[in-house]
């Protein structure tokens, strides 16, 4: 169903780009090759590969499509049975060849359930289309909890397979996964493997408290972690003694990690400093990074229209080695960080792959607007001095305020000089950032993100 419409000479001559029906299996349909039952337009026909003059189907800029159905506003167009299999329907909406200044307004209903288009609700939320490389290594690392293996796990640490066996070993409470985690914390060379070591151990510090029902659980969420009611156990001490002799090994990498951590997890380590005593300050060796130059870059990707990129993207992969090099190229280190353990610039990228499909990613660099991740909003601070500041906040304590530039600098406030504070509806992330890539870098820079899972 298409919407009443903005009136001018072909400013209402609204149509389907590629209608698609897309089945539990993940089998595409047309919506073409289906037979409608009846087909209403507000002037002319309705058509399938042309618009309602009769002409070949094509945007308003003159761009042939592969196939699709003209109409003209306000038009209805109601199938009367589709394959029972179908779970999601997609397309591109918009004007047909001839109008550039109207605008025109999609629905879809479903069983008599109406919805603007975009904003179709499925009912089994986000998981009707489940994250399905992540199902494997989910079910295997429950097994292996289950199995109690973490002899198994112990050995698999420095192997191909440590990061399953670390993410099993973070949910075992014995004393063969925390005797075998710290041997290989006391032998481990390089500062990275220590890291991911320590992470693990501050994890097993406490278990979640047996429920006994004598408490009621919130009904406000709890967002602290990674128990609701930290508890000391057997092997308590034991990993504290060992992650306190690691933070005197005099590693400020894992200095931050064991701190910042044990904070985090509401486990206090006796004899350890605040995270914030360790936290290393921005060096000179930060990266800074020009973002209006990269942006006014002019190339083949800057050419196109987003929905043009996106399609594109189903058919160029790109090479994730080289898209780890544009992620340095382009800038976004200057905002992006892909380890866990290293100081929080901005949206964390290191699982971003678990969390968005190709074509989110995408669209998140070219319309960075759109959807801004929570905690990330742009603010604008006024300094009692006069001093305007933009960004976002990248520490909040209770005597210190931090605010990230788009540059990737940071500026240290005390809360007693701040004079306002405002939320923008702007994302910190330029739009154009891309615009002077290729489609095969472009496509090389998705593929790297889409690699990033926890």
């Amino acid at each position: 169903m298409i919407g009443q419409a903005d009136r001018g000479n072909g400013e209402d001559h609204g149509s389907w780009f590629e209608p698609t029906l897309i089945t539990r299996s993940g089998k595409k349909i047309k919506l073409t090759d289906i037979k409608w039952k009846k087909a209403k337009g507000g002037w002319g026909k309705t058509l399938v590969n042309k618009d309602c003059t009769g002409k070949p189907l094509a945007r308003h800029d003159g761009t042939a499509v592969p196939f699709g159905i003209g109409t003209h506003a306000p038009s209805t167009i109601q199938f009367n049975r589709l394959p029972k299999d179908v779970v999601r329907f997609q397309a591109y909406g918009g004007l047909s060849a001839g109008g550039r200044n109207g605008s025109v307004e999609f629905y879809v209903n479903s069983n008599g359930q109406g919805a603007k288009a975009g904003t179709a609700k499925i009912p089994e939320g986000p998981h009707a289309t489940p994250n399905a490389p992540i199902i494997l290594p989910h079910v295997a690392v429950k097994s292996l909890v289950a199995l109690d293996a973490a002899a198994e796990c112990v050995k698999a640490i420095g192997g191909a397979n440590e990061q399953g066996a670390l993410w099993a070993l973070r949910h075992m409470h014995n004393d063969t996964a925390v005797d075998g985690l710290i041997a290989k914390l006391s032998s481990a060379i390089d500062s990275e493997t220590r890291q991911r070591l320590a992470l693990t151990l501050v994890r097993l510090i406490h278990h979640e408290k047996p429920y006994d029902g004598s408490t009621w659980w919130g009904t406000r969420p709890d967002t602290r972690g990674p128990y609701y009611y930290p508890t000391p156990w057997a092997g308590t001490d034991k990993i504290k003694a060992a992650l306190l002799a690691a933070f005197k090994s005099g590693d400020p990498a894992l200095q931050y990690v064991i701190a910042t951590l044990s904070e985090k997890d509401r486990a206090p380590i006796q004899g350890l400093p605040k995270a914030t005593a360790v936290a290393a300050a921005p060096t000179a060796n930060e990266p800074t990074v020009d973002l209006e130059k990269i942006k006014n870059q002019k190339g083949q990707v800057g050419k196109m229209g987003v929905e043009d990129v996106i399609l594109a993207l189903g058919k160029v992969q790109g090479d994730p080695a080289r898209g780890m090099a544009l992620f340095t190229r382009q800038g976004c280190v200057a905002c992006h960080t892909l380890r866990e353990g290293e100081p929080l610039k901005g949206p964390f990228m290191g699982q971003i792959g678990s969390i968005m499909k190709r074509d989110q990613i995408a669209m998140s660099i070219l319309k960075p607007t759109a959807v801004i991740s929570q905690g990330f909003k742009t603010v604008q601070i006024q300094t009692k001095k006069g001093q305007v500041f933009v960004g976002f906040v990248s520490k909040r304590l209770s005597d210190l305020v931090e605010i990230r530039d788009i540059s990737g600098r940071i500026t240290a406030l005390k809360p007693a000089d701040i004079a306002s504070e405002k939320i923008l509806d702007i994302s910190m992330m330029p739009a154009g950032l891309v615009n002077g890539l290729s489609l095969e870098e472009f496509a090389s820079l998705v593929s790297f993100l889409e690699r990033q899972k926890k």
